[in-house]
């Protein structure tokens, strides 16, 4: 029976405590490197955000430019027609030189008024040309200043698209570890409770066997007190025994004296009444010792209950632990 007590005692931790360590230790890294994905996604995320903010920032200034582009190019065509309309004086000038030759005694005064208003009217006109002219070259300088920057934002658009997109491939990546990752934990999760319903299925098997030697514990505990109190009563019936023989014995020795076949007789019979003394009494130390080895088992059937017994609560509370 206590080698049965031992038995379910050894079997009772069918997964050594090391392995079973690891297993949570690998499952709370698992936890923690989810953790640690999950946060360097939601930062990935916040970076995309802003570089999505930043591109938007970069398209409104490129509209702006374009806009500004836009406007020099209607003050170049302003120009243009500022040029037009000076050639156009020019030709009527020569027109109207041709006509005063022409006709100089006719309209003299009327051609030098008039060419006057067209040399004055050319100076103006001279005088807008250059301003268009410098106007032109403050265009030309808006122009290469919005080229310059125009590049510049195309670059930096161009670079801010290219992290964009690193920034997607490694989001993506990391979609993917996470989902592997996911899938790991979800498995050693799985592991770990088929794990955790056999060991608490095995417990149950373990706690029902324990109980099982409990009572039979037990029984055999009663089954020795009911030996060891017909063990007390034997020692009673052979000291009773003891007590009455020697009550004969007295007798005997009263009656020696009268006879020698009388002292015979009485010699035997104390032979006898000594014999089973003798028996008498190797019965009682058997019985004592019985008692003993009873008292011993009974004692070492207590330790092994006690010791099962802290073993459901150990491995109850392993169970129960995560």
């Amino acid at each position: 029976m206590l080698d049965q007590l031992r038995h379910v005692h050894w079997i009772y931790y069918p997964i050594p405590r090391k392995e079973f360590k690891n297993l949570r230790l690998k499952y709370r890294k698992g936890n923690e490197a989810e953790t640690k994905l999950l946060d360097s996604f939601a930062a990935q995320t916040k970076q995309l955000e802003q570089t999505k903010i930043l591109l938007e920032e970069s398209k409104l200034e490129i509209t702006s430019l374009r806009k500004q582009a836009r406007d020099l190019e209607k003050h170049d065509g302003d120009k243009v027609s500022l040029q037009k309309e000076l050639e156009s004086l020019k030709s009527e000038l020569h027109l109207e030189r041709q006509n005063r030759t022409d006709h100089v005694q006719e309209g003299e005064k009327h051609s030098a008024s008039k060419s006057k208003s067209l040399l004055e009217e050319i100076e103006l006109l001279k005088r807008e040309l250059k301003l268009a002219t410098e106007a032109e070259e403050n265009s030309k300088k808006a122009m290469d200043g919005l080229a310059m920057a125009l590049t510049e934002v195309a670059a930096e658009s161009t670079q801010t698209r290219e992290k964009l997109e690193l920034t997607q491939e490694e989001l993506e990546r990391f979609k993917k570890e996470a989902g592997i990752l996911q899938e790991n934990i979800n498995s050693l999760e799985d592991k770990y409770r088929t794990l955790l319903n056999e060991e608490r299925k095995k417990a149950d098997r373990y706690r029902n066997t324990a109980e099982k030697l409990q009572i039979e514990a037990e029984e055999s505990l009663l089954a020795w007190n009911a030996k060891e109190t017909g063990f007390v009563d034997c020692i009673k019936i052979a000291e009773e025994e003891k007590s009455y023989a020697c009550e004969e014995n007295s007798k005997l020795l009263e009656l020696l004296g009268t006879a020698e076949n009388m002292n015979k007789i009485a010699k035997q019979e104390n032979q006898k009444v000594r014999d089973i003394l003798k028996q008498a009494l190797n019965e009682a130390n058997v019985a004592k010792e019985a008692a003993g080895i009873a008292r011993d088992e009974n004692s070492q059937l207590k330790d092994v209950l006690a010791e099962k017994d802290n073993a459901l609560v150990f491995i109850t509370q392993e169970n129960e632990n995560p």
